[in-house]
């Protein structure tokens, strides 16, 4: 079962939701059922509908979906015909050649304005960005990584303080292969890491780390949440665990590694302040994806009503870039 951690609630919306609200029975339907001496039932194949043709068709050919640009005027018309047609078909499940599977019910939860955000839906993102801009992270040695960087070393925080001998520390395959994935080896394709973490199992930020300097940029989208000193606690085990993991499993020699001194962070100022509540997941990857493209100044710029336009964006670009070749193969 996949871990799902949440952003506290927000205050109710005044105004109408984007979608019809859905059956509660479904707010799960992307859990998968365990049981002991059982099989968990497979979830049967969805078969698109004539509507739902009709909008890959016109997802497949518009031109701004993705978003060409880091704060891209809404494709109103392709976004009026997705939410008109999805909530129709909110139960049905995508089995994605990405291997992240998930439901329309969960993209129209990503898509509500002041909605909360779940690992699940904060590992999409990341997938999404980091393969929208392969060629230019390749490029400069960047990379965008799941959640699950942040939530593994503080899963193993607790054994690693106690041990003697962290230099030979047994650190987990979850966190190896974040660090040592084909062609995105850290210290030799990559420097640069991009990741969000959850601080208090309710507020997302986002991390960009430097490998070679051991420095970490902090984008918080809510800086008066936590002061500096409870903000620190959050970081402590990242920041002394990662230059041992980066020892221990890359090869940093020809590198300007700084050692096993831990990490030193910051938080970024002069950003976006979403004050409003709730949308702390979708405005960390735009953080992050602004960060990546060196581009500080529209951080500050961005109002709430361009984070109602990008998480609409965003479930636009997920649904054609992910959920669309599992229907729709290229040519």
């Amino acid at each position: 079962m996949r871990q799902q951690s949440t952003h506290s609630q927000p205050p109710l919306h005044p105004n109408l939701p984007l979608f019809p609200t859905p059956n509660i029975s479904l707010l799960y339907s992307d859990i998968v059922s365990l049981s002991d001496g059982s099989p968990a039932p497979q979830t049967p194949k969805h078969i698109s509908s004539m509507e739902e043709d009709h909008l890959a068709k016109q997802l497949l050919c518009c031109k701004t979906v993705p978003a060409p640009d880091l704060l891209s005027p809404l494709p109103q018309f392709e976004w009026d015909l997705f939410k008109r047609i999805i909530p129709k078909f909110s139960a049905a499940f995508h089995i994605t050649p990405s291997k992240l599977d998930f439901s329309n019910n969960f993209l129209i939860q990503l898509a509500q304005p002041m909605n909360w955000t779940t690992t699940y839906h904060m590992e999409i993102l990341m997938h999404m960005l980091d393969a929208k801009y392969s060629r230019l992270f390749e490029e400069q040695k960047l990379a965008f990584i799941t959640p699950h960087l942040t939530s593994g070393i503080k899963a193993i925080s607790k054994d690693f303080n106690k041990s003697r001998k962290r230099d030979t520390f047994a650190w987990d395959e979850q966190l190896t292969g974040l660090v040592l994935p084909p062609g995105k080896k850290w210290m030799e394709d990559v420097l640069t890491v991009y990741t969000p973490m959850i601080w208090g199992d309710k507020h997302w930020v986002g991390l960009a780390i430097n490998l070679d300097l051991g420095v970490v940029e902090v984008l918080d989208p809510l800086p008066t949440l936590y002061k500096d000193s409870t903000a620190g606690r959050f970081m402590a085990p990242v920041l002394k665990a990662l230059p041992y993991l980066v020892k221990k499993v890359a090869n940093y020699q020809l590198t300007q590694f700084c050692g096993l001194a831990p990490f030193t962070w910051h938080r970024i100022k002069d950003l976006y302040i979403n004050e409003r509540g709730g949308d702390c997941g979708p405005v960390t990857a735009k953080f992050l994806e602004m960060h990546a493209h060196g581009d500080p100044t529209n951080m500050l710029s961005i109002i709430d009503r361009d984070v109602d336009d990008f998480r609409k964006q965003f479930v636009l670009d997920i649904y054609k870039t992910i959920v669309l070749p599992a229907y729709y193969p290229p040519a």
